[in-house]
């Protein structure tokens, strides 16, 4: 299910519920790129030295799409129900005001890569959910208070006061008693026409447009449709402001169900950079941060990699060449059936032309952990 802008709102009751009545909840990620060359991970780098590299990385390039996929166990049919969605997420329009503009590092081959496996750039910058996580949220809070105070602390003399309301007397019965199309209100200073445009705006935006012009402002009548045009532009920015994909992460961290990645541990530094707080500069203090929000993280990857008896069967620990061998025997032994629920109908098993999509990622890598978790549960 794919989620973006136009359709947050409608889809994030569905996706509660599948957080809420899973199991586990697999995730995975697309970046704008990995690291830069100076600063990649080596093989003997300890922990600190690592940690320290892909926490630069997860200051300067950004997750664009995000995948989670549910699966939620059926006993009486020995049935794990998948529930993927795909998520498009880009930084709020710069346009409002009171947002500051992200700016933040891609790398060539990563959006090449991207490129070659169909990722949709312009839904990204049209539909791609803002985020802010909770630092940014504050900084936030912060900037709008400071306007309103200053506000208070600047109040207007008499004479400015006089200006404005008279200005609007002006329009207000240029609207209503007469028929003329076009009104033009001078303006001699800055200060007065950046307080005219302040007040139309809370006052008459609906009615007239307004134009800025040299030491005037000019207003036109707004016909039926333009209302109409206007109404609806309004509610959209309404509900655009109140967007912000960090909700999504608060479900899966009030729902403290698994968490399930491959090679995952940049997801995890991108993911709490991103959309919760600035990551620590210690790794003892991360790793403590995120066994308070997800308490289980399992890594695919690393059981593949690491298990004595996965390691024979799995020369390759890739998150697609898992897929194709716990297809086969012994994997496929014994193991609960693995459904998409009927609703969610964009992906199916080994669909190539999904490779490399965050929520197709997603759920072949929860797919990969019930076959991996079986097969080893079936030595004990």
């Amino acid at each position: 299910m794919e989620i973006i802008k136009n359709n947050f709102h409608e889809l994030f009751p569905i996706v509660q519920e599948a957080i809420e009545g899973a199991d586990f909840i697999a995730i995975d990620t697309e970046l704008t790129g990995l690291n830069e060359s100076i600063e990649r991970i080596k093989t003997f780098d300890d922990p600190q030295s690592r940690y320290t590299k892909v926490r630069i990385a997860a200051t300067k390039f950004l997750i664009i799409q995000f995948g989670i996929c549910t699966f939620t166990y059926s006993e009486a049919e020995n049935t794990f129900i998948a529930r993927p969605f795909n998520f498009y997420i880009f930084p709020a329009n710069s346009d409002r005001k009171d947002y500051h503009d992200i700016c933040f590092m891609c790398s060539g081959s990563s959006l090449h890569f991207l490129s070659n496996c169909g990722f949709d750039f312009n839904k990204l910058i049209a539909q791609g959910i803002p985020f802010l996580n909770k630092t940014d949220e504050i900084k936030l809070i912060q900037r709008r208070a400071d306007i309103a105070q200053r506000q208070i602390d600047n109040p207007l003399d008499n004479e400015t006061k006089a200006f404005v309301e008279k200005t609007m007397s002006t329009i207000d019965k240029w609207l209503c008693d007469t028929n003329e199309e076009n009104l033009t209100v001078e303006t001699p200073s800055m200060k007065q026409k950046r307080l005219v445009f302040q007040e139309y705006r809370q006052r008459f935006s609906g009615l007239a447009s307004a134009e800025s012009r040299p030491k005037s402002v000019f207003f036109s009548r707004m016909t039926e449709q333009q209302k109409e045009k206007k109404s609806k532009d309004d509610a959209a920015d309404a509900l655009s402001a109140s967007l912000n994909f960090r909700s999504i992460i608060e479900l899966l961290v009030t729902s403290k169900k698994p968490i399930i990645g491959h090679n995952c541990f940049l997801d995890m530094c991108q993911l709490i950079h991103q959309f919760w707080e600035e990551l620590p500069e210690k790794l003892k203090i991360w790793k403590k941060l995120v066994n308070e929000l997800f308490e289980v993280v399992i890594d695919t990857k690393h059981i593949a990699a690491t298990h004595r008896r996965l390691q024979e069967l799995m020369p390759k620990n890739g998150v697609q060449a898992i897929l194709d061998i716990v297809q086969t025997p012994p994997f496929e032994e014994d193991s609960p059936k693995i459904v998409l629920d009927p609703q969610f109908t964009r992906y199916t098993l080994n669909d190539i032309s999904h490779n490399h999509e965050a929520g197709y990622d997603a759920y072949i890598t929860g797919y990969n952990f019930i076959r991996l978790a079986v097969f080893l549960l079936s030595f004990q």
